[in-house]
């Protein structure tokens, strides 16, 4: 099963915008990497984009990031159980009395 995970960043973090992505800065790091539009969603005052461990994050300089090199850099910022699936429940079959049928 494939984890997903949601760091968290300011707007000040925000280095550079194309119609499809966003240049991000990793906090207290010089290091900066590509977000595709469609992970990053923006919440009150903060935005955050999703962290799939099945995908490499590429930086500005071409190299690749992993999911984990992800989790080091945002440290504090990762939302681990955003993504708990609640277990599904089986439906009851309920027999009613003879006398309350029509």
């Amino acid at each position: 099963m494939m984890n997903k995970y949601r760091a968290t960043f300011k707007i000040s973090q925000i280095k550079a915008e194309t119609e499809k992505a966003m240049l991000i800065k990793a906090p207290k790091s010089r290091r900066c990497f590509w977000i595709p539009k469609s992970l990053i969603r923006f919440y009150h005052h903060e935005y955050s984009f999703a962290i799939f461990d099945d995908f490499s994050y590429r930086t500005e300089k071409g190299e690749l990031f992993t999911y984990s090199e992800i989790i080091d850099l945002f440290g504090k910022n990762i939302r681990t159980n955003y993504y708990n699936k609640p277990e599904k429940l089986e439906a009851k079959h309920i027999e009613a009395d003879d006398s309350l049928k029509r």
